[in-house]
Order: C-alpha cells, then sequence, then structure tokens
C-alpha cells in the first residue's frame, strides 16, 4: 500500500470496526514503487518507519510499522 496513516483510514458510521482505507495516491507495489518527492516528513512524519523519505522505495515493512503505531496510539479499533 505504502500509504497507511491515519488520515487515509475512512471509519464507516458508529462502528469503529467496520473502515475503508481512502487515497491510494502513494500505492504501489512494495519494492517497486517510490514515496514522492515533496513528502513533509515534519508534517508528516509521525507514525512512519525511519527509512520512509523522499523518493524512497515503498516496502512492506514501512506499513507494518505504520500499522503498528496506529494500533498503539488507537486501541482495539484498529
Amino acid at each position: 500500500f505504502g500509504d497507511l496513516r491515519y488520515m487515509n483510514i475512512m471509519v464507516l458510521g458508529e462502528d469503529p470496526m467496520r473502515a475503508h482505507l481512502i487515497d491510494f495516491d502513494w500505492a504501489g507495489e512494495s519494492g517497486k514503487a517510490f514515496y514522492p518527492a515533496t513528502i513533509n516528513l515534519d508534517l508528516i512524519g509521525v507514525g512512519l518507519h525511519r527509512d520512509v523519505s523522499e523518493r524512497g522505495l515503498i516496502r512492506k515493512e514501512h506499513d507494518n510499522y505504520s500499522l503498528g503505531y496506529l494500533r498503539r496510539k488507537y486501541g482495539k479499533i484498529l
């Protein structure tokens, strides 16, 4: 996916267990797709893997790291 951040998760209705991933502009195959050149890591860097960088390769472990961060921050919702 490559863009697993809280702002790209839309919870449906009152049930936090029903959600959709949205905003696929950074999406791509792990190890083949690249992050955009205009990432503001100071603004959106919270919860991102330390290897995420401008024009850096998107990797599955980045999403795994972000998912762990989101689970710690928001608990059982995710």
